[in-house]
């Protein structure tokens, strides 16, 4: 994680959550935050205009998430209007579960695929890697065009190639070679 005010936020956050022994609950809803921002696209564009007041994003977070989320949270998303940073949620969100998870000794990753995945089959997936791996995965689902087809998962440095556009290149280097 770089130093960035993301990191410095998160940081803080995952602080607050170890002393308050609340981790586990503050990691689930700082994931339905980030995933709120990432797909309503309107929502995250209130939130990003100057001219609407910092007491009416105040009380539009309190109407989303006040039922969903502990006061604690609520009041950091709230810190982040005063300071001009809920336009780095999903940065400082994304930052919060690495720490969370580095805590609990679990894996992060991506996997790749052409279109995306339902929950339960990145569920498969992780369970097919924690296994491989012997260690506890978490993966994140990321859309690559390039990949013609099938997944690409890459954990740390660790690359697991199971796309057409892999197998192509392959056969295309081993062709080469053959004609060398």
């Amino acid at each position: 994680m770089k130093d960035t005010s993301a990191a410095r936020y998160a940081q803080g956050l995952f602080d607050l959550a170890l002393e308050r022994q609340k981790t586990d609950n503050w990691q689930k809803q700082m994931r339905l935050v980030k995933k709120v921002f990432k797909q309503d696209e309107s929502f995250k564009s209130f939130f990003m205009n100057y001219q609407i007041s910092k007491d009416d994003k105040k009380v539009v977070l309190r109407q989303a998430f006040g039922a969903s989320i502990d006061k604690e949270v609520l009041n950091f998303l709230c810190l982040l209007v005063d300071k001009h940073r809920l336009k780095e949620i999903v940065m400082i969100a994304k930052n919060f579960n690495t720490l969370c998870n580095e805590a609990k000794g679990i894996k992060e990753g991506i996997v790749y695929s052409t279109f995306e995945l339902k929950e339960e089959d990145v569920k498969r997936l992780e369970n097919a890697v924690s296994t491989k791996l012997q260690a506890q995965v978490e993966l994140e689902n990321h859309i690559d065009d390039k990949l013609i087809s099938g997944i690409k998962v890459v954990i740390d440095d660790m690359v697991m190639d199971d796309s057409m556009r892999y197998k192509i290149d392959t056969l295309k280097e081993t062709l080469l070679k053959d004609v060398r």
